[in-house]
Protein backbone atom coordinates (compact mmCIF):
# COMPACT_ATOMS: atom_id res chain seq x y z
CA UNK A 1 0.00 0.00 0.00
CA UNK A 2 1.39 3.35 -1.14
CA UNK A 3 1.20 6.07 1.35
CA UNK A 4 0.40 9.27 -0.84
CA UNK A 5 -0.75 7.37 -3.82
CA UNK A 6 2.08 7.12 -6.82
CA UNK A 7 2.47 5.29 -10.44
CA UNK A 8 3.32 1.92 -11.00
CA UNK A 9 4.61 1.15 -14.80
CA UNK A 10 5.92 -1.33 -16.87
CA UNK A 11 4.68 -3.75 -19.43
CA UNK A 12 2.76 -6.19 -17.48
CA UNK A 13 1.99 -6.97 -13.68
CA UNK A 14 0.64 -10.07 -11.31
CA UNK A 15 -0.96 -9.35 -8.02
CA UNK A 16 -1.04 -12.72 -6.34
CA UNK A 17 -3.28 -12.24 -3.56
CA UNK A 18 -1.98 -8.73 -2.33
CA UNK A 19 -3.40 -5.77 -1.35
CA UNK A 20 -2.60 -2.27 -3.29
CA UNK A 21 -3.58 1.23 -3.09
CA UNK A 22 -3.46 4.27 -1.84
CA UNK A 23 -3.93 5.25 2.12
CA UNK A 24 -4.28 8.75 0.89
CA UNK A 25 -8.09 8.87 -0.41
CA UNK A 26 -7.10 12.13 -2.53
CA UNK A 27 -4.31 10.94 -3.88
CA UNK A 28 -4.87 7.58 -5.91
CA UNK A 29 -2.58 4.90 -6.99
CA UNK A 30 -1.59 4.71 -11.09
CA UNK A 31 -0.62 1.52 -12.49
CA UNK A 32 -0.09 1.93 -16.15
CA UNK A 33 1.11 -1.75 -17.87
CA UNK A 34 0.55 -3.67 -21.01
CA UNK A 35 -1.11 -6.72 -19.37
CA UNK A 36 -2.60 -7.17 -15.97
CA UNK A 37 -2.94 -10.30 -14.19
CA UNK A 38 -4.57 -11.45 -10.92
CA UNK A 39 -3.79 -14.88 -9.18
CA UNK A 40 -6.27 -15.54 -5.89
CA UNK A 41 -5.20 -18.65 -3.79
CA UNK A 42 -7.93 -20.87 -5.36
CA UNK A 43 -8.40 -19.25 -8.71
CA UNK A 44 -6.31 -17.27 -11.76
CA UNK A 45 -8.36 -14.26 -13.75
CA UNK A 46 -6.76 -13.00 -16.27
CA UNK A 47 -7.45 -9.63 -17.83
CA UNK A 48 -9.69 -10.94 -20.89
CA UNK A 49 -12.18 -11.49 -18.12
CA UNK A 50 -12.27 -15.90 -18.39
CA UNK A 51 -10.56 -18.95 -16.71
CA UNK A 52 -10.87 -21.89 -15.93
CA UNK A 53 -9.00 -25.07 -13.65
CA UNK A 54 -8.92 -28.26 -12.84
CA UNK A 55 -8.16 -29.98 -9.87
CA UNK A 56 -8.14 -33.52 -8.56
CA UNK A 57 -8.70 -34.34 -4.75
CA UNK A 58 -6.12 -36.10 -2.28
CA UNK A 59 -8.92 -38.85 -1.38
CA UNK A 60 -8.90 -39.69 -5.22
CA UNK A 61 -12.18 -38.29 -6.09
CA UNK A 62 -13.03 -37.89 -10.09
CA UNK A 63 -11.34 -34.48 -10.95
CA UNK A 64 -13.10 -31.40 -11.28
CA UNK A 65 -13.57 -28.67 -13.47
CA UNK A 66 -13.95 -25.00 -12.79
CA UNK A 67 -14.77 -22.19 -15.11
CA UNK A 68 -15.30 -18.91 -14.67
CA UNK A 69 -16.11 -15.41 -16.39
CA UNK A 70 -15.44 -11.79 -15.03
CA UNK A 71 -17.59 -9.12 -13.08
CA UNK A 72 -16.70 -11.19 -9.92
CA UNK A 73 -16.13 -9.77 -6.40
CA UNK A 74 -15.22 -13.19 -4.36
CA UNK A 75 -14.58 -13.92 -1.53
CA UNK A 76 -11.77 -16.23 -0.57
CA UNK A 77 -8.99 -17.06 1.83
CA UNK A 78 -6.81 -14.26 0.18
CA UNK A 79 -8.13 -12.17 -2.53
CA UNK A 80 -6.37 -9.89 -4.71
CA UNK A 81 -7.43 -6.15 -3.98
CA UNK A 82 -7.14 -3.29 -4.98
CA UNK A 83 -8.09 0.14 -3.40
CA UNK A 84 -8.15 3.51 -4.47
CA UNK A 85 -6.41 2.57 -7.42
CA UNK A 86 -6.95 3.86 -11.69
CA UNK A 87 -5.47 1.21 -13.61
CA UNK A 88 -4.26 2.01 -17.97
CA UNK A 89 -3.98 -1.07 -19.82
CA UNK A 90 -2.68 -0.76 -23.06
CA UNK A 91 -3.22 2.92 -23.13
CA UNK A 92 -7.36 2.25 -22.40
CA UNK A 93 -8.73 3.08 -18.46
CA UNK A 94 -9.86 0.09 -16.99
CA UNK A 95 -12.00 -0.05 -13.66
CA UNK A 96 -10.54 -2.08 -11.11
CA UNK A 97 -13.46 -4.71 -11.03
CA UNK A 98 -13.16 -5.10 -14.45
CA UNK A 99 -9.84 -6.46 -14.19
CA UNK A 100 -10.93 -8.79 -11.66
CA UNK A 101 -9.55 -7.36 -8.47
CA UNK A 102 -11.47 -7.15 -5.03
CA UNK A 103 -12.32 -3.86 -4.09
CA UNK A 104 -13.46 -3.94 -0.45
CA UNK A 105 -10.38 -4.21 1.92
CA UNK A 106 -13.06 -6.25 4.40
CA UNK A 107 -13.16 -8.93 2.42
CA UNK A 108 -9.46 -9.18 1.49
CA UNK A 109 -9.25 -12.53 3.50
CA UNK A 110 -12.40 -14.44 4.06
CA UNK A 111 -14.14 -17.70 3.38
CA UNK A 112 -14.76 -18.52 -0.21
CA UNK A 113 -17.77 -16.61 -1.08
CA UNK A 114 -19.18 -15.23 -4.92
CA UNK A 115 -22.34 -12.98 -4.69
CA UNK A 116 -21.60 -12.13 -8.54
CA UNK A 117 -23.70 -12.19 -11.47
CA UNK A 118 -21.22 -14.01 -13.89
CA UNK A 119 -20.55 -18.04 -14.58
CA UNK A 120 -18.44 -19.24 -11.53
CA UNK A 121 -19.26 -23.15 -12.14
CA UNK A 122 -17.88 -26.19 -10.38
CA UNK A 123 -18.21 -29.50 -12.71
CA UNK A 124 -17.53 -32.29 -10.28
CA UNK A 125 -18.59 -36.04 -10.84
CA UNK A 126 -22.16 -35.40 -11.04
CA UNK A 127 -21.49 -35.35 -14.67
CA UNK A 128 -20.75 -39.51 -13.88
CA UNK A 129 -22.90 -42.20 -12.79
CA UNK A 130 -21.79 -43.91 -9.60
CA UNK A 131 -20.58 -46.97 -11.48
CA UNK A 132 -18.50 -44.91 -13.61
CA UNK A 133 -17.41 -43.16 -10.73
CA UNK A 134 -16.47 -46.34 -8.24
CA UNK A 135 -14.50 -47.94 -11.72
CA UNK A 136 -12.48 -44.46 -12.19
CA UNK A 137 -12.16 -44.54 -8.29
CA UNK A 138 -10.52 -47.86 -7.99
CA UNK A 139 -8.22 -47.51 -11.06
CA UNK A 140 -6.38 -45.25 -9.26
CA UNK A 141 -6.09 -46.97 -6.18
CA UNK A 142 -4.73 -50.24 -7.75
CA UNK A 143 -2.28 -47.93 -9.75
CA UNK A 144 -1.31 -46.59 -6.51
CA UNK A 145 -1.01 -49.75 -5.10
CA UNK A 146 1.08 -51.67 -7.74
CA UNK A 147 3.69 -48.66 -7.44
CA UNK A 148 3.90 -49.00 -4.00
CA UNK A 149 4.57 -53.23 -4.53
CA UNK A 150 7.11 -52.28 -7.53
CA UNK A 151 9.05 -49.53 -5.12
CA UNK A 152 8.42 -50.87 -1.59
CA UNK A 153 8.26 -55.14 -2.44
CA UNK A 154 8.32 -57.11 1.22
CA UNK A 155 9.10 -60.61 1.59
CA UNK A 156 6.60 -62.01 -1.04
CA UNK A 157 7.88 -60.12 -3.63
CA UNK A 158 6.20 -57.40 -6.15
CA UNK A 159 2.71 -59.65 -6.93
CA UNK A 160 2.29 -60.47 -3.25
CA UNK A 161 3.50 -57.31 -2.04
CA UNK A 162 0.41 -55.84 -4.53
CA UNK A 163 -2.03 -58.01 -3.02
CA UNK A 164 -1.65 -57.13 0.90
CA UNK A 165 -1.74 -53.72 -0.37
CA UNK A 166 -5.47 -54.40 -2.02
CA UNK A 167 -5.97 -56.21 0.76
CA UNK A 168 -5.69 -53.55 3.24
CA UNK A 169 -7.01 -51.03 1.51
CA UNK A 170 -10.51 -52.78 0.48
CA UNK A 171 -10.47 -53.75 4.44
CA UNK A 172 -10.05 -49.96 5.43
CA UNK A 173 -13.02 -48.83 2.74
CA UNK A 174 -15.47 -51.66 4.42
CA UNK A 175 -14.59 -50.94 8.00
CA UNK A 176 -15.07 -47.48 7.11
CA UNK A 177 -18.68 -48.13 5.20
CA UNK A 178 -19.91 -50.24 7.66
CA UNK A 179 -19.79 -47.73 10.90
CA UNK A 180 -22.17 -49.77 12.98
CA UNK A 181 -19.63 -52.44 13.44
CA UNK A 182 -17.06 -49.75 14.09
CA UNK A 183 -19.12 -47.90 16.77
CA UNK A 184 -19.65 -51.37 18.70
CA UNK A 185 -16.10 -52.13 18.73
CA UNK A 186 -15.39 -48.30 20.48
CA UNK A 187 -18.45 -49.05 22.77
CA UNK A 188 -17.02 -49.20 26.43
CA UNK A 189 -20.41 -50.68 27.42
CA UNK A 190 -20.59 -53.86 24.76
CA UNK A 191 -19.39 -56.99 26.32
CA UNK A 192 -16.38 -58.98 24.93
CA UNK A 193 -18.14 -62.12 23.61
CA UNK A 194 -20.61 -59.23 21.71
CA UNK A 195 -17.47 -57.59 19.73
CA UNK A 196 -16.02 -60.76 19.40
CA UNK A 197 -18.76 -61.55 17.55
CA UNK A 198 -18.43 -58.29 15.65
CA UNK A 199 -14.95 -59.19 14.60
CA UNK A 200 -16.07 -63.08 12.93
CA UNK A 201 -18.89 -60.80 11.07
CA UNK A 202 -16.64 -58.73 9.80
CA UNK A 203 -13.97 -61.16 8.55
CA UNK A 204 -16.47 -62.84 7.01
CA UNK A 205 -18.78 -60.43 5.36
CA UNK A 206 -15.43 -59.10 3.80
CA UNK A 207 -14.11 -62.05 2.75
CA UNK A 208 -17.42 -63.17 1.13
CA UNK A 209 -17.78 -59.82 -0.90
CA UNK A 210 -14.60 -60.49 -2.24
CA UNK A 211 -15.55 -63.86 -3.64
CA UNK A 212 -13.61 -65.81 -0.65
CA UNK A 213 -14.82 -69.22 -0.93
CA UNK A 214 -12.98 -70.80 1.85
CA UNK A 215 -14.11 -70.80 5.63
CA UNK A 216 -13.09 -67.49 7.21
CA UNK A 217 -10.84 -68.07 10.52
CA UNK A 218 -12.35 -67.59 13.67
CA UNK A 219 -11.82 -64.92 15.64
CA UNK A 220 -11.52 -66.17 19.62
CA UNK A 221 -10.39 -64.49 23.14
CA UNK A 222 -7.28 -65.66 24.45
CA UNK A 223 -4.56 -64.85 26.34
CA UNK A 224 -2.56 -63.19 24.26
CA UNK A 225 -3.17 -62.08 20.45
CA UNK A 226 -1.91 -64.11 17.59
CA UNK A 227 -2.89 -65.99 14.35
CA UNK A 228 -2.67 -69.36 13.79
CA UNK A 229 -2.90 -71.67 10.76
CA UNK A 230 -5.35 -74.69 9.97
CA UNK A 231 -2.12 -77.00 10.47
CA UNK A 232 -3.52 -78.43 13.86
CA UNK A 233 -6.90 -79.21 13.00
CA UNK A 234 -7.87 -77.66 9.99
CA UNK A 235 -8.93 -74.42 11.77
CA UNK A 236 -7.42 -70.92 11.10
CA UNK A 237 -7.95 -68.93 14.47
CA UNK A 238 -7.13 -65.51 14.99
CA UNK A 239 -6.91 -65.47 18.92
CA UNK A 240 -7.18 -61.92 20.34
CA UNK A 241 -6.54 -60.97 24.04
CA UNK A 242 -8.91 -59.22 26.24
CA UNK A 243 -6.91 -55.95 26.42
CA UNK A 244 -6.64 -55.89 22.26
CA UNK A 245 -9.85 -56.32 21.88
CA UNK A 246 -10.68 -52.77 24.12
CA UNK A 247 -8.03 -50.65 22.66
CA UNK A 248 -8.79 -47.99 20.26
CA UNK A 249 -6.89 -49.64 17.43
CA UNK A 250 -8.66 -53.37 17.51
CA UNK A 251 -9.47 -52.73 13.66
CA UNK A 252 -5.09 -52.59 12.81
CA UNK A 253 -4.82 -55.23 15.13
CA UNK A 254 -7.25 -57.67 13.45
CA UNK A 255 -5.75 -56.30 9.67
CA UNK A 256 -2.12 -57.32 11.10
CA UNK A 257 -3.31 -60.97 12.21
CA UNK A 258 -4.83 -61.51 9.06
CA UNK A 259 -1.73 -60.46 7.51
CA UNK A 260 -0.14 -63.53 9.23
CA UNK A 261 -2.43 -65.63 7.62
CA UNK A 262 -0.21 -65.76 4.55
CA UNK A 263 1.73 -69.11 3.25
CA UNK A 264 4.87 -67.08 3.16
CA UNK A 265 4.44 -65.05 5.91
CA UNK A 266 8.01 -65.11 8.09
CA UNK A 267 8.42 -61.75 9.05
CA UNK A 268 6.53 -59.12 10.46
CA UNK A 269 6.52 -57.20 7.13
CA UNK A 270 3.40 -58.85 5.54
CA UNK A 271 1.64 -58.26 9.10
CA UNK A 272 2.54 -54.76 9.26
CA UNK A 273 1.86 -53.50 5.53
CA UNK A 274 -1.94 -54.57 6.08
CA UNK A 275 -2.10 -53.23 9.69
CA UNK A 276 -0.69 -49.94 8.04
CA UNK A 277 -3.67 -49.51 5.46
CA UNK A 278 -6.22 -49.51 8.05
CA UNK A 279 -6.78 -45.99 8.45
CA UNK A 280 -10.21 -45.27 10.62
CA UNK A 281 -10.63 -41.63 11.17
CA UNK A 282 -12.88 -41.64 14.18
CA UNK A 283 -11.35 -44.22 16.84
CA UNK A 284 -12.77 -42.36 20.07
CA UNK A 285 -15.15 -44.11 22.38
CA UNK A 286 -18.79 -44.09 21.97
CA UNK A 287 -21.84 -44.90 23.91
CA UNK A 288 -24.41 -46.75 21.50
CA UNK A 289 -27.28 -46.79 23.79
CA UNK A 290 -28.29 -50.22 22.70
CA UNK A 291 -29.42 -48.62 19.37
CA UNK A 292 -27.59 -51.88 17.96
CA UNK A 293 -28.99 -54.54 20.32
CA UNK A 294 -30.93 -56.36 17.44
CA UNK A 295 -28.03 -57.12 15.48
CA UNK A 296 -26.18 -58.00 18.57
CA UNK A 297 -29.26 -60.85 19.24
CA UNK A 298 -28.67 -61.71 16.44
CA UNK A 299 -24.95 -62.08 16.31
CA UNK A 300 -25.23 -64.12 19.38
CA UNK A 301 -27.06 -66.88 17.82
CA UNK A 302 -24.74 -66.77 14.87
CA UNK A 303 -21.49 -67.59 16.66
CA UNK A 304 -22.66 -69.08 20.02
CA UNK A 305 -20.54 -72.45 19.57
CA UNK A 306 -17.53 -70.51 19.63
CA UNK A 307 -15.92 -71.10 22.82
CA UNK A 308 -15.44 -68.70 25.56
CA UNK A 309 -13.55 -68.61 28.71
CA UNK A 310 -11.26 -71.34 29.75
CA UNK A 311 -12.24 -73.64 26.84
CA UNK A 312 -11.11 -71.07 24.16
CA UNK A 313 -7.48 -70.31 26.24
CA UNK A 314 -7.29 -73.92 26.53
CA UNK A 315 -7.20 -74.45 23.11
CA UNK A 316 -4.73 -72.14 22.34
CA UNK A 317 -2.68 -73.53 24.74
CA UNK A 318 -3.37 -77.01 23.31
CA UNK A 319 -1.89 -75.98 19.79
CA UNK A 320 1.46 -77.10 19.16
CA UNK A 321 4.26 -74.54 19.88
CA UNK A 322 5.80 -74.73 16.32
CA UNK A 323 1.91 -73.69 14.88
CA UNK A 324 2.37 -70.05 16.83
CA UNK A 325 3.81 -66.64 15.46
CA UNK A 326 5.49 -65.99 18.37
CA UNK A 327 9.48 -65.13 18.00
CA UNK A 328 11.34 -62.35 17.09
CA UNK A 329 14.98 -62.12 15.91
CA UNK A 330 16.70 -59.45 14.07
CA UNK A 331 20.11 -60.28 12.75
CA UNK A 332 22.72 -57.80 11.57
CA UNK A 333 24.72 -59.62 8.45
CA UNK A 334 27.98 -58.29 7.22
CA UNK A 335 29.09 -59.39 3.74
CA UNK A 336 32.36 -59.13 2.04
CA UNK A 337 32.33 -60.04 -1.38
CA UNK A 338 35.28 -60.95 -3.93
CA UNK A 339 34.81 -61.20 -7.82
CA UNK A 340 34.26 -64.93 -7.81
CA UNK A 341 33.22 -65.66 -3.82
CA UNK A 342 32.55 -64.33 -0.56
CA UNK A 343 31.32 -64.84 3.02
CA UNK A 344 28.24 -63.68 4.78
CA UNK A 345 28.97 -63.50 8.72
CA UNK A 346 26.05 -62.45 11.45
CA UNK A 347 25.04 -61.96 14.62
CA UNK A 348 21.64 -60.83 16.24
CA UNK A 349 19.24 -61.37 19.07
CA UNK A 350 16.00 -63.42 19.50
CA UNK A 351 13.47 -63.23 22.17
CA UNK A 352 10.14 -64.91 22.64
CA UNK A 353 7.32 -64.85 25.22
CA UNK A 354 4.79 -67.65 25.80
CA UNK A 355 2.01 -68.52 28.59
CA UNK A 356 4.08 -65.90 31.20
CA UNK A 357 8.30 -67.64 29.98
CA UNK A 358 10.28 -65.64 28.35
CA UNK A 359 13.54 -66.56 26.23
CA UNK A 360 16.43 -64.66 25.04
CA UNK A 361 19.26 -65.86 23.06
CA UNK A 362 22.57 -64.33 21.25
CA UNK A 363 22.09 -65.63 17.07
CA UNK A 364 25.53 -66.50 15.45
CA UNK A 365 26.08 -67.53 12.02
CA UNK A 366 27.75 -67.70 8.59
CA UNK A 367 27.94 -68.64 4.97
CA UNK A 368 30.09 -68.65 2.64
CA UNK A 369 29.38 -67.41 -0.91
CA UNK A 370 30.09 -68.30 -4.44
CA UNK A 371 29.15 -66.28 -7.31
CA UNK A 372 30.47 -63.76 -9.77
CA UNK A 373 30.66 -59.88 -9.05
CA UNK A 374 32.15 -56.72 -11.08
CA UNK A 375 33.14 -54.67 -7.82
CA UNK A 376 34.45 -55.78 -4.30
CA UNK A 377 32.50 -54.60 -1.41
CA UNK A 378 31.72 -54.79 2.39
CA UNK A 379 28.17 -54.39 3.24
CA UNK A 380 26.56 -54.01 6.43
CA UNK A 381 22.52 -55.05 6.57
CA UNK A 382 20.22 -55.71 8.89
CA UNK A 383 17.35 -58.60 8.70
CA UNK A 384 14.41 -59.40 10.58
CA UNK A 385 12.09 -62.72 11.37
CA UNK A 386 9.28 -63.26 13.27
CA UNK A 387 8.67 -67.52 12.58
CA UNK A 388 5.77 -69.31 14.41
CA UNK A 389 7.29 -71.68 17.20
CA UNK A 390 7.49 -70.67 21.20
CA UNK A 391 11.49 -72.27 21.33
CA UNK A 392 14.12 -69.64 20.08
CA UNK A 393 15.90 -72.60 19.22
CA UNK A 394 13.56 -73.12 16.40
CA UNK A 395 15.85 -70.97 14.37
CA UNK A 396 19.04 -72.71 14.54
CA UNK A 397 19.52 -74.28 11.84
CA UNK A 398 21.46 -74.49 7.94
CA UNK A 399 20.19 -71.26 5.49
CA UNK A 400 21.15 -69.78 1.93
CA UNK A 401 20.14 -68.77 -1.12
CA UNK A 402 20.62 -66.58 -4.12
CA UNK A 403 21.34 -63.25 -4.32
CA UNK A 404 21.65 -61.09 -7.55
CA UNK A 405 22.32 -57.28 -8.00
CA UNK A 406 22.41 -54.98 -11.38
CA UNK A 407 23.25 -51.32 -10.22
CA UNK A 408 23.87 -48.21 -12.14
CA UNK A 409 23.12 -45.28 -9.84
CA UNK A 410 19.40 -46.91 -9.09
CA UNK A 411 20.64 -50.20 -7.68
CA UNK A 412 17.73 -53.27 -8.44
CA UNK A 413 18.67 -56.37 -5.73
CA UNK A 414 16.99 -59.87 -5.87
CA UNK A 415 17.35 -62.35 -2.48
CA UNK A 416 15.68 -65.51 -2.19
CA UNK A 417 16.80 -67.11 0.82
CA UNK A 418 16.00 -70.44 2.19
CA UNK A 419 15.23 -72.02 6.01
CA UNK A 420 12.75 -74.33 6.64
CA UNK A 421 12.24 -75.79 3.57
CA UNK A 422 10.62 -72.23 2.88
CA UNK A 423 11.66 -69.49 0.50
CA UNK A 424 11.83 -65.91 1.27
CA UNK A 425 11.94 -63.67 -1.50
CA UNK A 426 13.49 -60.09 -1.23
CA UNK A 427 13.34 -57.33 -3.79
CA UNK A 428 14.01 -54.07 -3.94
CA UNK A 429 15.40 -50.49 -5.43
CA UNK A 430 18.24 -47.46 -3.96
CA UNK A 431 20.57 -45.96 -4.56
CA UNK A 432 24.02 -47.93 -5.57
CA UNK A 433 27.68 -47.73 -7.39
CA UNK A 434 27.32 -49.33 -10.80
CA UNK A 435 27.74 -53.35 -10.31
CA UNK A 436 26.46 -56.70 -11.47
CA UNK A 437 26.45 -59.67 -9.16
CA UNK A 438 25.02 -62.98 -8.69
CA UNK A 439 25.88 -65.84 -6.02
CA UNK A 440 24.75 -68.45 -3.98
CA UNK A 441 25.30 -69.33 -0.81
CA UNK A 442 24.58 -71.94 1.90
CA UNK A 443 25.18 -71.31 5.58
CA UNK A 444 24.54 -72.16 9.27
CA UNK A 445 22.97 -70.13 12.09
CA UNK A 446 23.75 -70.81 15.87
CA UNK A 447 21.22 -69.53 18.58
CA UNK A 448 22.67 -69.28 22.07
CA UNK A 449 20.10 -69.14 24.80
CA UNK A 450 20.98 -66.91 27.92
CA UNK A 451 19.75 -66.59 31.07
CA UNK A 452 19.41 -62.54 32.02
CA UNK A 453 16.31 -62.83 34.78
CA UNK A 454 19.22 -60.95 37.26
CA UNK A 455 20.16 -58.09 34.85
CA UNK A 456 16.25 -55.97 33.81
CA UNK A 457 18.03 -53.82 31.62
CA UNK A 458 19.67 -56.36 29.26
CA UNK A 459 15.99 -57.56 29.21
CA UNK A 460 14.42 -54.63 28.50
CA UNK A 461 17.03 -54.16 25.67
CA UNK A 462 16.14 -57.24 23.99
CA UNK A 463 12.60 -56.71 24.67
CA UNK A 464 12.29 -53.50 22.65
CA UNK A 465 15.08 -53.97 20.10
CA UNK A 466 12.85 -57.04 18.68
CA UNK A 467 9.77 -55.26 19.49
CA UNK A 468 11.18 -52.26 16.99
CA UNK A 469 12.81 -54.94 14.72
CA UNK A 470 11.20 -53.23 11.72
CA UNK A 471 12.29 -49.23 12.77
CA UNK A 472 16.02 -50.79 13.12
CA UNK A 473 15.82 -52.02 9.86
CA UNK A 474 14.69 -48.70 8.36
CA UNK A 475 17.47 -47.10 10.18
CA UNK A 476 20.05 -49.32 8.76
CA UNK A 477 18.89 -48.95 5.38
CA UNK A 478 18.80 -45.41 5.64
CA UNK A 479 22.50 -45.23 6.70
CA UNK A 480 23.13 -47.99 3.79
CA UNK A 481 21.63 -45.16 0.91
CA UNK A 482 23.80 -42.70 2.88
CA UNK A 483 27.07 -44.53 1.93
CA UNK A 484 26.21 -45.21 -1.29
CA UNK A 485 25.26 -41.92 -2.64
CA UNK A 486 28.81 -40.78 -1.02
CA UNK A 487 30.47 -43.66 -2.74
CA UNK A 488 28.45 -42.52 -5.96
CA UNK A 489 29.79 -38.60 -5.48
CA UNK A 490 33.17 -40.29 -4.84
CA UNK A 491 33.22 -42.16 -8.77
CA UNK A 492 31.71 -39.55 -9.97
CA UNK A 493 34.25 -36.72 -8.71
CA UNK A 494 36.92 -39.21 -10.05
CA UNK A 495 35.49 -39.42 -13.04
CA UNK A 496 35.24 -35.26 -13.95
CA UNK A 497 38.96 -34.85 -12.39
CA UNK A 498 39.85 -37.45 -15.12
CA UNK A 499 38.05 -35.72 -18.29
CA UNK A 500 39.57 -32.51 -17.05
CA UNK A 501 43.19 -33.92 -16.43
CA UNK A 502 42.71 -35.12 -19.92
CA UNK A 503 41.91 -32.50 -21.62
Amino acid sequence: MAKNGGIIEGKELLNKGAIMGSLNENEKLLVKVEDIYTENFKDKNHFKKQGGGLSVSSNLKIPGVTVAFNKKDKRQNTISTAVNTDFIIKGEQKDSTDLGFNTDIEKAQTVTKDKSTHLDANLHTDLLNSSERETLTEALEKLIDISSSITSPNEGGIFNTYKENRFGNLLNKYLKRKKEYTEILRDKNISDIDKRNVLNQVVKEFLDERGYKGTAPVIMIGEKTQAVDGKFDGVERIFISKQDLNKENIANILGHELGHMNHYDMTEETAKNIESRIKLENKKSVDTQGKYETLLSDLRKKYENIPIGEEAVQIQRDIPNYQKEDYEAITVPIEAVGTFAGVTGEIGIIYNEFEGNEEFGIIFGGKPMLGISATKKIERDAKIYSKPGAKIKDFQGFYGGIKAEVAFIIKYNFEMEIMDNKGTINQGSSIGAPNISAFGSLGYRWVEEINIDDNPILKLIFKEATKNKEEIKTVVTVIKNIQEAKKLKKEYSKGVNYEKNKN
